[in-house]
């Protein structure tokens, strides 16, 4: 059952923001990072209440990816690209993403922060630190 409602082009923009986020990464960290675009589609909280489909979670403004601008997002994705994105879309969620809203990569030397934007640190990933709101602030999540 998918847990996002999305076309082709929707996968494909998903999958594009998926390896410009996280292509150091690796195929975990595009998931993790596809994860929390899908939960900023299902969460009706903070600055997502209206962040109702594919395009705009990509494409919010303010709020959005920075990477959008890069040279990796304006590629188009390869087949494994958008068999990850579809992964994500089709509901299958992993941790420490699983109920994230947020993620950030920290320079080299530090060490993730306990909170970003209000939410806890949950876990990381290689490059970047992921965070989830508590069950309070964004129960659509749970």
């Amino acid at each position: 059952m998918r847990r996002v409602a999305y076309t082709n082009k929707d996968a494909e923009v998903l999958a594009r923001l998926m390896r410009a986020e996280s292509l150091s990464d690796g195929a975990i960290g595009m998931l993790l990072v596809g994860g929390v675009g899908s939960n900023r589609i299902v969460a009706s909280c903070d600055t997502f209440r209206n962040i109702t489909t594919v395009q705009k979670m990509v494409f919010q403004k303010p709020g959005g990816f920075a990477s959008t601008n890069s040279t990796i997002f304006n590629s188009r994705p390869n087949s494994k690209d958008l068999r990850l994105a579809k992964l994500v879309l089709n509901g299958q969620r992993f941790k420490p993403a699983i109920k994230s809203l947020y993620f950030y990569a920290p320079k080299a030397t530090e060490r993730c922060r306990d909170e970003w934007f209000g939410a806890k640190f949950v876990g990381r990933h290689k490059s970047h630190c992921y965070y989830s709101p508590s069950p309070k602030d964004c129960p659509s999540i749970y």
